[in-house]
């Protein structure tokens, strides 16, 4: 209630601001206004209702009342005749100009333009709306008009496209070169001359027999194929096909139509198969065996005449002038199981739509763009290019896709590449779904529209005013933020996480125009090198995130094509644990390291101790040998002398025995000397071995009558420990040769390789058998000599035969193992 300084004591309805400063009030009894600068109200046109007031963008003022529903201030008439009054409750100008009026009772009104003389557009409960009576209006960011009613809220979504309803169920619909669009409905052919949807006509009943198919030849001609008979329209009459040749037959289902250069049609009819008519005369096709009895899905006649035709098993077969007909299948790269849409667009590319994708065939070879490309998923049943070179692709049961043609060259270049592309279905205006018909899905008009075959009529798209609708949206927001389980404040700059938790950051972006086509992406900079596509999805996951600073961004849009160019940014860190900072892993380190030089100190001392204790047996070795074994050497060398001397008890050939074996005693005793020598420093030098071999035989002959011959062959190596042991063996087969074999010479050669060191010594004696000599009696070393050439890991080799001498052949490796 309102009264005083000239306000009446009534309701007050609404209150409104005028663009020069103007306060105007809405009450029960009228409309009052108050200029700027001044404190009383006056009174405003007629003493009624007024429940509204809105003002045009070219600034006329408008109210609604309870008598005409609404009308301009200060003029009592309606602004144009409506047919009806109404009682008005509710104006708003939208941001395209338009003025919608909200009654009680009557509806919702739409005044496209409302200065000019437009036709109103009612909605009322019969077309969806919750209920008659408006009771406020809204237009929201996006456009979107909203209505409350009584029993309700109401969202009216701007066109994108145009619904044409109320045309019953279609079966098709045909374009002719004279701008006329042609929809075949369950009982009609109706007509739309020039495209104009207020001008349709209807030029053929068909008393339920419905279109089959339809086709327009190259000529112009429109050919309507129903379960009675094939129509033809020329020079605006229409005449019955006559169909002669088939005898009792009658060509009733024809399902697919496509005329040839010479005048012809070609006609598949679903029992009888494929035909030819020209000149009023039918002829069935000369198909190969394999497609006789197949269903031809749609057909197409390309501008080099030849004719194409799909099948329903996935065959794809061309039939050229001549008659030649060429089947196509999976050998070529057609994959797609069955094609329901053939196209060729202006360049002469051929185009096949089918149910697992959209394939082309260019320099005779055909690739596929399916749901791997981005692809909306979909059967695709219809394809034509607008004027601008746009493809525009129809999904069965889903809606229409538009796509650039750079889209699919960039495809070509990358089989992994994802299309951008723009989605058009019943959010944008669409009458029902895409629906198949053969070849008559779609068409375009010479005005470049382009005409859809829908579940509830037919669609238009008009891609030169196609407004592009809401794109890339702003607003995105993160909600929440879990991480490691906990909840945390979307606001913190810091998180703490340990190996293998999780962080989920929720984001959402208000949307009630297009909620299901919203798309997200997000990047985690610091981690993602790209931006992540997250489809619908509203949530980010991470785990195991190392110690640094991040940044997450997210963006949010309607369109395939279109991103904003800044999202939501949220920045964070996740400050190491103890164990993952520097100094920690410096601490670690140098444990690490003195744990390793502890246990190679430990090492080295038991090395240490093991050596002393091999010292020490080794020394005590030494002593043994020269208080036993040497120290008996010398005793029996001096008793040879001794005996040697004396002329009472030996004859001079004893004598010179006696001597001799003084000799190999105190030889001997040298030898066992060096030996102790060697087990307290057992070096040799490498290349003395030859000289070693030499000086051992000569010790072993004396001044016997055997001939000696050392010979090397090859690049010497340095071995001491074999060296030691091949003159151990050397010694040992020189002896067995003077001693078993009465060799007269002996031959030892030094052949060493790239991996090993061959000894063979050879002799010119009479042989003998070594398995008969036994040891130690008959001592010939060959038990010695073995375990001396296993000891490095060589081997020994001894042939012995009487007559012909002995060969003793000892192998050992460049490194020995022992």
């Amino acid at each position: 209630k309102a009264s005083g300084k000239g306000l009446p004591s009534a309701t007050i309805h609404e209150i409104h601001t005028d663009r020069v400063g103007r306060l105007l009030v809405a009450t029960a009894v009228g409309t009052f206004y108050r200029n700027q600068g001044e404190e009383h109200f006056h009174a405003l046109g007629r003493t009624q209702t007024v429940r509204g007031i809105a003002e045009s963008p070219s600034g006329i003022v408008w109210v609604a009342d309870s008598a005409t529903g609404f009308r301009e201030l200060r003029r009592d008439d309606a602004v144009r005749p409506t047919g009806e009054k109404g009682n008005g409750s509710r104006l708003l100008y939208d941001s395209k100009g338009n003025l919608w009026v909200g009654t009680f009772g009557q509806g919702l009104w739409r005044v496209p333009v409302a200065e000019t003389a437009a036709p109103i557009q009612r909605t009322t409960t019969i077309t969806g709306l919750s209920a008659d009576g408006v009771m406020a209006l809204l237009e929201d960011r996006d456009g979107n008009i909203w209505v409350a009613t009584n029993d309700g809220l109401n969202r009216f979504t701007p066109h994108r496209v145009t619904p044409v309803l109320n045309l019953g169920v279609i079966n098709g619909l045909e374009a002719t070169p004279d701008g006329s669009l042609w929809v075949g409905s369950i009982n009609a052919l109706l007509e739309f001359p020039n495209g104009a949807v207020r001008l349709r006509r209807e030029l053929r009943h068909f008393d339920g027999t419905a279109p089959s198919a339809m086709h327009v030849g190259e000529d112009g001609t429109l050919w309507v194929a129903t379960s009675r008979e094939v129509l033809r329209f020329v020079n605006r009459r229409w005449s019955v096909v006559p169909m002669s040749g088939l005898g009792s037959r009658q060509l009733s289902s024809i399902t697919s139509m496509t005329s040839d250069a010479n005048g012809g049609v070609w006609l598949f009819d679903r029992v009888h198969g494929l035909f030819h008519w020209k000149d009023g005369r039918l002829a069935p096709a000369a198909l190969p065996p394999s497609l006789q009895h197949a269903q031809i899905v749609c057909s197409l006649t390309d501008r080099s005449g030849v004719i194409w035709f799909s099948f329903a098993d996935g065959q794809v077969a061309t039939l050229a002038g001549g008659g030649d007909v060429r089947v196509y299948g999976s050998a070529d790269g057609l994959d797609v199981d069955v094609f329901r849409a053939i196209y060729e667009d202006r360049a002469g590319v051929l185009w096949f739509g089918g149910n697992d994708g959209l394939t082309w065939r260019t320099n005779g070879r055909f690739g596929t763009l399916g749901a791997a490309n981005g692809l909306p998923p979909g059967n695709v049943i219809s394809i034509i290019q607008d004027d601008i070179g746009v493809f525009w692709v129809g999904l069965e049961g889903s809606g229409i896709v538009r796509i650039e043609k750079h889209e699919f060259e960039k495809t070509l270049a990358d089989p992994s590449y994802q299309i951008q592309s723009a989605f058009f279905d019943k959010i944008d205006g669409f009458a029902g779904a895409p629906r198949w018909f053969g070849n008559s899905t779609v068409a375009r008009s010479n005005d470049g529209r382009l005409w859809y075959l829908s579940g509830r009529g037919v669609t238009i798209v008009d891609p030169r005013i196609l407004p592009e609708g809401p794109g890339a949206i702003g607003g995105v927001r993160i909600d929440g933020v879990v991480a490691a389980g906990q909840a945390v404040a979307v606001g913190s700059q810091t998180l703490s996480l340990s190996q293998g938790e999780q962080l989920e950051i929720q984001y959402s972006v208000p949307n009630l125009t297009y909620p299901l086509r919203t798309r997200f992406r997000y990047r985690l900079e610091g981690l993602d090198s790209d931006w992540i596509e997250a489809g619908t999805a509203r949530r980010a996951i991470y785990t195991n995130l190392p110690p640094r600073p991040y940044r997450f961004r997210v963006q949010a849009t309607n369109n395939e094509s279109t991103w904003p160019e800044s999202g939501v940014v949220w920045e964070f860190s996740i400050p190491p644990k103890f164990y993952q900072t520097t100094w920690f892993l410096a601490i670690a380190v140098l444990g690490l390291v003195l744990s390793v030089g502890g246990m190679w100190r430990l090492h080295l001392r038991g090395v240490r101790k093991q050596f002393l204790v091999l010292l020490g047996e080794r020394a005590r070795l030494s002593r043994e040998i020269h208080d036993t074994v040497l120290q008996g050497l010398c005793g029996i060398g001096l008793q040879c002398d001794v005996i040697a001397h004396d002329a009472t008890l030996t004859a001079p050939a004893m004598r010179e025995r006696l001597l001799r074996l003084r000799n190999q005693a105190e030889e001997y005793a040298r030898e066992a000397r060096r030996s102790i020598m060697d087990l307290r420093s057992p070096k040799t030098k490498r290349s003395d071995l030859a000289e070693a071999l030499r000086q051992s035989g000569e010790r072993v002959i004396g001044g016997g009558n055997v001939r000696l011959k050392v010979t090397v062959n090859g690049a010497p190596f340095e071995n001491a420990t074999a060296d030691e042991h091949l003159v151990r063996i050397g010694r040992e087969a020189l002896t067995n040769a003077i001693h078993h074999g009465q060799a007269s010479e002996v031959r030892m050669d030094l052949q060493y390789g790239e991996t090993s060191l061959l000894l063979k010594v050879s002799d010119n004696g009479d042989g003998f058998d070594a398995d008969a000599v036994q040891e130690p009696e008959g001592h010939c070393g060959l038990t010695s000599m073995k375990e001396r050439a296993e000891a490095v890991g060589g081997t020994l080799r001894i042939r012995s035969t009487r007559g012909r001498g002995t060969d003793v052949e000892a192998r050992v490796p460049k490194h020995p193992t022992a």
